[in-house]
């Protein structure tokens, strides 16, 4: 037998025997004066214990004293080694858990069975530590990597003559290229001092150049094309931007991680679940286009032309009101065709079809036009039908259908995008003809559009059928660009840490938004915790009126600073592009907001997004401090104030502020931004109103 066991032996036979001598004593005293009580006297033995415990009891109580004490002595040694030692241990090896706690644990005095114990768990924290170590070497190994590559791939971009932007399935942009960000400013018409006002920026959606629907139709168009198994399709489009520019912009589709999974599997087709994202090529083509001598024509692409019916089917058929068949198709048919904008004269016209002559549905058919209808000599065409049975329609009628505008959706329908066409200024960019027949023996009525066929069909489609190997693919880089995507979600459901924000700040001639003027607007982004400050927004405002000495004092803009500067009027909706599709953050952002508020007649916007307030914020997470000042807050965080009463050097020190309160809003449960504006409107502060 072990010394240890020994000992733990002996310590428990004392224990178990002073118990039960304590039991045995007080049984006896306890018998003896039960039995001494009413008819004791019958039992002469007993008639001697009164006495004997009137002569031994300070004795025999002494006894029993001494036997409970020798109990307890006993008995504290034990607690403390087996009770109070492995309540330690548990605690120690608790705290051993933390991600970047590196120590032995120790138990002074503790029994060998706990040491024991105490050095396994010991050994297995050093075994942990090293896998640490190891994992934190591969790591660091593997962010070399990818950051050689980040470098090759900045390199490579800002080397091509083109821009090139890549973006989410759901067109957030990921990266672009330096041609890409001066293209994007020209385009804006933003202010030339407002650095980064231009439309383009990490995070932000190409939706606000690009109307989402003709980005979503070139993505339909590369997926059937997927489908068929072409191995590297894109699609072509050319659009208008708000600033009268034309724009030729080719998408190619990024493929996720498990396509060649996918490809590789029985019967795997590749298809919408597959795409990651996409990148566009972008050429400005407006002097060329205007060099042109067919000026009145529109850069079109190749497409097939059951891809354009495929499409226009789909759209008339979105709204669930009207049915759409396809007839007869020539499925070897290769269009010259701005595929989006035929499109929309297609269901233009259907919807004309349901709404006044109460038809259901609708059929589109394509052919190539037979020679010696109109077009001998000429290039050969094709001849697109919108056909229906049942009620026909006046030949005046017709034609104002024919001239009437399309309806524009998305980004096209804002204030300042491109002008609605007809259908037949859409036909006529194609070089085509359209009109409308009847056929009255079988009650059918059609408009037929006359468009041109592409060149060389046969070896586009002999060309895109074959590249269907591996070779010739590009290299995929060792990186995700697309695993944080999280736009799908409301808003407010969203969590803080995933969301893109504005942080901003204005410099005002005074006070009061009713009679006073901005005079500055500095901004700069936030997106997941990451500060961009490349992609500033910085632009002084003329104000329209004088500037009053005492705010001189303060943010230091004199008459001299702002003179030639433009108007409110122009750098407000500059802003609003930058700022669009993001959380708004400022501090006591209401003041700034109802600057803005005052424009909304003289520049019809309104900033309608969420707004983020620090004053509140710092509010909500320290309630008993005595002041929630800018330079209060900046201090308590830390945070080094630099520019300050300037726009931009505000709106840099609140982002940092806003950066530094985001964990501690989660420790608090504040989470999600429907959180943290729920929070925010409970304080005293928020029901101040300007």
């Amino acid at each position: 037998m072990r010394r240890s066991d020994r000992s733990l032996l002996v310590t428990r036979v004392a224990v178990a025997g002073a118990a039960a001598a304590v039991l045995l004593l007080f049984t006896g005293l306890s018998a003896l004066l039960l039995w001494g009580g009413p008819g004791s006297e019958d039992r002469p033995a007993l008639q001697a214990v009164p006495g004997l415990l009137a002569t031994n009891g300070p004795w025999l109580v002494a006894v029993a004293l001494g036997v409970v004490l020798a109990a307890a002595a006993a008995a504290g040694p034990l607690h403390r080694r087996w009770v109070a030692a492995p309540a330690q241990l548990a605690e120690q090896a608790e705290v051993l858990l933390g991600p970047e706690v590196q120590r032995n644990l120790t138990l002074p005095g503790a029994a060998a069975p706990l040491q024991a114990l105490a050095a396994h768990i010991n050994a297995l924290a050093a075994q942990r530590d090293a896998l640490r170590a190891d994992i934190a070497g591969e790591v660091a190994s593997a962010s070399r990597h990818i950051e050689q590559e980040r470098q090759r791939l900045a390199a490579l971009m800002s080397e091509l003559p083109q821009s090139v932007v890549v973006c989410t399935l759901d067109g957030r942009v990921l990266l672009y290229n330096r041609r890409a960000r001066l293209q994007f400013r020209a385009l804006s018409g933003a202010p030339g001092a407002a650095g980064g006002a231009e439309l383009l920026g990490l995070g932000r959606s190409i939706h606000a150049v690009f109307d989402r629907e003709l980005v979503a139709h070139a993505l339909a168009s590369v997926q059937q094309r997927l489908q068929r198994g072409a191995e590297q399709p894109s699609a072509q489009f050319i659009t208008s931007t708000p600033s009268g520019q034309l724009l030729r912009v080719r998408l190619s589709p990024v493929r996720a991680v498990a396509e060649k999974a996918a490809r590789e599997a029985p019967q795997g087709r590749a298809g919408p679940a597959t795409l990651a994202g996409f990148v566009l090529l972008l050429d400005n083509v407006t002097r060329e286009f205007e060099a042109d001598a067919e000026n009145t024509r529109w850069p079109l692409e190749d497409m097939r032309g059951s891809d354009v019916l495929q499409a226009a089917q789909a759209r008339i058929q979105a709204g669930g009101r009207l049915a759409c068949t396809l007839g007869t198709v020539d499925e070897t048919l290769w269009l010259r065709v701005d595929s989006y904008s035929l499109m929309l004269a297609l269901a233009g016209l259907a919807e004309r079809v349901h709404e006044e002559l109460g038809l259901r549905q609708v059929q589109l058919r394509l052919q190539e036009r037979p020679e010696g209808e109109g077009d001998s000599g000429g290039p050969r065409r094709a001849q697109l039908d919108l056909l229906w049975t049942g009620p026909a329609l006046s030949t005046e009628t017709a034609m104002g259908w024919e001239l009437d505008a399309l309806p524009r959706s998305g980004a096209a329908a804002g204030p300042g995008g491109p002008p609605s066409l007809s259908v037949r200024e859409v036909v006529q960019r194609h070089g085509g003809s359209v009109w409308f027949e009847r056929e009255r023996t079988r009650h059918e009525a059609f408009f037929r559009f006359v468009l041109p066929l592409a060149a060389e069909t046969a070896l586009l489609e002999t060309l895109e059928a074959a590249d269907t190997g591996d070779e010739g693919r590009p290299d995929y880089l060792g990186f995700d660009l697309f695993a944080a995507s999280q736009h799908q979600r409301a808003l407010d459901d969203r969590p803080l840490a995933e969301l893109s924000y504005t942080v901003f700040d204005t410099e005002t001639t005074g006070l009061d938004p009713a009679t006073d003027e901005i005079l500055q607007i500095g901004a700069v982004r936030l997106l997941a915790g990451r500060l961009l400050k490349g992609e500033s927004f910085d632009q002084l405002v003329h104000p329209g009126r004088s500037i009053p000495a005492e705010g001189i004092a303060i943010h230091g803009i004199t008459p001299a600073m702002v003179a030639g500067q433009p108007p409110i009027t122009t750098v407000l909706p500059a802003f609003h592009a930058y700022a669009r599709d993001t959380v708004l953050v400022a501090h006591n952002a209401a003041f700034d907001l109802r600057f803005f508020q005052m424009k909304e007649a003289a520049t019809g916007l309104r900033f309608e997004q969420p707004v983020l307030d620090t004053l509140l914020l710092s509010a909500v997470l320290h309630p008993a401090q005595a002041s929630h000042r800018l330079e209060a807050i900046a201090e308590r965080f830390g945070v080094s104030v630099q520019g300050r009463h300037t726009a931009l050097g505000d709106a840099l020190v609140t982002a940092e502020i806003f950066r530094r309160m985001l964990p501690l809003l989660a420790q608090q449960g504040i989470v999600t931004l429907g959180q943290a504006r729920a929070a925010a409107q409970k304080t005293w502060y928020a029901q101040l109103r300007y």
